[in-house]
């Protein structure tokens, strides 16, 4: 099953070219949305069905309720170091965690999820190497990491 992710506020159009979207080419489909969606019910029926959505401005709340009108949602991520639009203790109620992003600029940080029976993501596994690895060795520690979360979670995987 192909996953599905929404990039929010995108009205410089800048998103697609600020990653290598390729390399999720197969797996992850990607829709920007340029113009903000004010109307919460009409936000809550376009975001219905994606797994993973980008909030790149603090221009779209995520509080509680828009966060309960969502259950497809498995990650939400910001595009700076902190959203004040994101309710964290909603979230947290609702089995996400959170992260400030990388300790700082020396480090690479990868990380795979462990879910429980139900499927929730409720830990996560996480490598923290120097920025200056390897490519190559980068790769091989991300396919153990994937391996040793998927060993860990209660669902199949």
């Amino acid at each position: 099953m192909m996953l599905r992710c929404a990039l929010l506020d995108d009205y410089q159009g800048v998103a697609r070219a600020s990653a290598d979207w390729a390399r999720l080419s197969g797996r992850v489909e990607i829709r920007v949305f340029r113009e903000h969606i004010a109307d919460r019910a009409a936000l809550a029926r376009a975001l219905d069905g994606y797994e993973i959505i980008v909030a790149m401005r603090e221009r779209t709340p995520f509080d509680r309720p828009l966060l309960e009108a969502l259950p497809a949602l498995r990650l939400l991520v910001t595009t700076g170091h902190r959203n004040a639009a994101i309710d964290i203790a909603a979230a947290r109620r609702q089995s996400f965690s959170e992260t400030s992003g990388l300790a700082d600029r020396f480090t690479w940080c990868m990380a795979a999820p462990i879910q429980d029976g139900h499927g929730a993501i409720n830990r996560t596994l996480c490598f923290v190497l120097p920025v200056d690895t390897p490519e190559a060795r980068r790769n091989e520690l991300l396919a153990l990491l994937r391996e040793r979360a998927r060993g860990l979670s209660l669902v199949g995987g």
